[in-house]
């Protein structure tokens, strides 16, 4: 449903430049410089329908096998770049990453944040919430007591809490308490 055209390709958001006609008027302005970029942990495409991602890299990793062309120094970064005509957010009621939803550099706002009816909504629709980063591993999240806060390396905290996080809390330390791996 989210695929709105077949050639649509929908990714998790990670940089200030938005998907959409700002990132591509950016694109254009800078001469495939800048752009809307994406982080690979969650990607929405049909198969198929975007081979052209694929054969794109083949031809610039024939001229830059040593990786030198700048987007080719990451998978989302190579996709972001090439299918910027197509590429679109992941909307944040289907799946998000953990420290742009749950964490933030003002303590008040997050406990604010888990209060906010929509937020709440939003939250218990969520498919998928990505824990990228060394902060964010699940074994670093079930060893924190309840209530404790950590901080990662731009300053986000984050508060272990049910009143900070709601039921995603629970759903964490069920779905990785039952991991011999974590």
């Amino acid at each position: 449903a989210y695929l709105d055209t077949p050639k649509r390709i929908r990714i998790l958001p990670s940089a200030i430049l938005p998907f959409g006609p700002i990132g591509r008027l950016a694109y254009r302005l800078s001469n495939h410089r800048k752009y809307a970029r994406g982080n690979s942990s969650v990607i929405l495409w049909q198969p198929g329908q975007c081979d052209s991602i694929a054969d794109e890299f083949k031809r610039r990793f024939e001229a830059h096998s040593d990786f030198s062309f700048r987007p080719m120094i990451a998978d989302e970064r190579f996709i972001s770049w090439v299918a910027q005509a197509h590429i679109g957010r992941i909307p944040a009621d289907f799946a998000v990453k953990f420290p742009n939803d749950f964490m933030h550099p003002i303590r008040w706002w997050l406990l604010l944040k888990a209060r906010l009816p929509w937020v709440r909504v939003r939250r218990t629709k969520l498919a998928a919430i990505t824990l990228p980063g060394e902060t964010i591993k699940p074994e670093r999240l079930l060893s924190l007591a309840d209530g404790e806060e950590i901080r990662d390396g731009k300053n986000r905290v984050l508060i272990w809490s049910e009143t900070a996080l709601g039921p995603v809390k629970a759903k964490i330390e069920a779905y990785y308490s039952d991991r011999p791996d974590i």
